[in-house]
């Protein structure tokens, strides 16, 4: 394969998302031939490869851990660049396609209706309509769910199919609801502050939706900055010289209707050079939408110090 596959303008789009030719045109080989198998020399055990720790190794754990953030050592890293998309796929495709009441999906809808003041959402979504002249309750009593997802998921409405995931009002509270970003600034609070009362948190957003994200942050902060806790709070972009190749059925760059090649964000492995950049010491990964409300969040926290504090006994071994 050669240069020849690109037109100058395709090598000039190319460089400028901090790619190369060479490394298109490898990705468009990896497409030819696959991946190769890996040979595993042998399985994980209890003893090789698993460690099993007991009540004593947790309680031990959690105190070298205890140091550490102590220290200011830990950070949280959050992945938060995935859209709402699928979570509303269903709900889509009845809007756009407007399909009758015996469609497959049409269950769902039901379903989602039926259900929908356990949503966290639904003040939000009632207030909205009444503020356009309408009623909630009278679009679902009269079976108006056209009228009612496009105040869900358009532009004209919450526009949750086009928001990342972050933004999404996702669990109720007595007094308040919560977003996957809200959620993630309690656990922060509860094991990365040191003892300066500092929280660390870094997350990772599409650039169309980073001020979006931002915006948020400074909204909510204060709900969660009590008792002189504060938020060391950064944001970074996936970098584009990450991303792949679109290719068609024959492997050949697929184009846009600009006729623009096409490239399609990494997977999580992309964003390395993001958690490089952090430089940070101790991290705990954790995708934004992997939150527990919180009478759960507990357990969750009991074992972040546990592997935490087991890191660092490893690292003090390994540093010895």
């Amino acid at each position: 394969m050669s240069y020849t596959l690109f037109s100058k303008e395709d090598i000039q789009h190319i460089t400028a998302r901090g790619q190369t030719p060479d490394t298109v045109l490898s990705q468009i080989e990896v497409f030819k031939k696959g991946m190769p198998c890996a040979k595993l020399h042998r399985p994980c055990t209890v003893g090789d490869g698993i460690t099993v720790l007991q009540h004593s190794d947790i309680e031990a754990s959690s105190a070298l851990y205890m140091q550490a953030v102590s220290a200011g050592r830990v950070t949280k890293f959050v992945p938060a660049s995935g859209a709402a998309t699928r979570m509303f796929q269903t709900l889509t495709a009845v809007y756009e396609q407007q399909e009758s009441v015996n469609s497959e999906n049409y269950q769902d809808v039901l379903q989602f209706t039926n259900n929908i003041k356990h949503f966290a959402f639904y003040d939000d979504l009632q207030t909205l309509i009444g503020n356009h002249g309408g009623d909630l309750e009278t679009l679902l009593s009269h079976g108006h769910y056209t009228e009612l997802l496009t105040y869900l998921l358009t532009s004209k409405g919450l526009n949750y199919v086009n928001l990342p995931k972050a933004l999404l009002k996702f669990h109720r509270y007595a007094d308040h609801c919560r977003t996957p970003l809200e959620e993630h600034l309690v656990e922060a609070a509860a094991y990365t502050q040191d003892c300066h009362q500092i929280a660390r948190l870094h997350v990772t957003v599409t650039p169309e939706h980073a001020e979006a994200v931002q915006a948020h942050i400074e909204a909510s902060r204060g709900r969660y900055e009590r008792a002189g806790i504060r938020y060391e709070i950064t944001l970074s972009v996936q970098s584009p010289a990450t991303d792949t190749i679109a290719v068609d059925l024959e492997n050949h760059p697929f184009r846009d209707e600009q006729a623009h090649l096409l490239f399609r964000p990494g997977g999580h492995g992309a964003l390395f050079a993001n958690l490089q950049a952090l430089a940070a010491d101790i991290v705990f990964i954790k995708n934004i939408d992997n939150v527990v409300v919180d009478h759960l969040k507990e357990i969750t926290y009991r074992y972040k110090r546990a592997l935490g504090g087991h890191l660092v006994a490893l690292q003090q071994q390994v540093f010895s």
